[in-house]
């Protein structure tokens, strides 16, 4: 099961249901809380991994309803888990979890600290010129409290050694 946990704000503006407050998922690479944010006149979304905070930045162009946020989350997840070390397992794992997919609030303060965090860090790189895959980068690449100053990409390779074991 996929859980994607977007901002109240966000859940509005996608006309949402009401979002009900589900555990985290059972596994921990399918959990993602998402962010909209603006830079300019362009409109982006972060999805970040709730355990990790591992990041994907996408353009929020088309994302209207449910369905198109599912859509984009399993694009952005295919187009930039891919190419890392992490490779098409992985991809496939979360990938499988899309078919039940469901909306849940994101109840850790902390953990939405962060991603205002990382939202506004990819904001800044982006308004200097960085394109989203060299802002994904440098995003994951940043120390975060919130990982007792680990960064994301450290902490997502952890999670995905350990749900390997766990996914055969």
């Amino acid at each position: 099961m996929l859980i994607l946990r977007p901002t109240l704000k966000l859940a509005a503006k996608l006309k949402l249901a009401p979002l009900q407050d589900l555990p985290p998922a059972p596994q921990p690479i399918a959990d993602s809380c998402v962010r909209a944010f603006k830079c300019g006149k362009n409109s982006y979304l972060i999805f970040s991994n709730t355990a990790s905070l591992f990041s994907f930045v996408t353009p929020q162009r088309g994302v209207t309803n449910a369905k198109s946020l599912r859509t984009t989350s399993g694009t952005a997840i295919h187009q930039n888990l891919d190419r890392t070390e992490h490779g098409q397992h992985h991809v496939s794992a979360i990938l499988s979890t899309m078919a039940d997919c469901q909306f849940s609030r994101c109840h850790d303060r902390a953990v939405l600290g962060s991603i205002n965090d990382l939202a506004w860090m990819a904001e800044s790189h982006l308004a200097c010129g960085d394109s989203a895959k060299t802002v994904m980068i440098l995003v994951n690449q940043a120390p975060m409290s919130q990982l007792d100053m680990d960064n994301p990409v450290h902490r997502f390779t952890a999670l995905t050694s350990d749900s390997r074991a766990s996914i055969r």
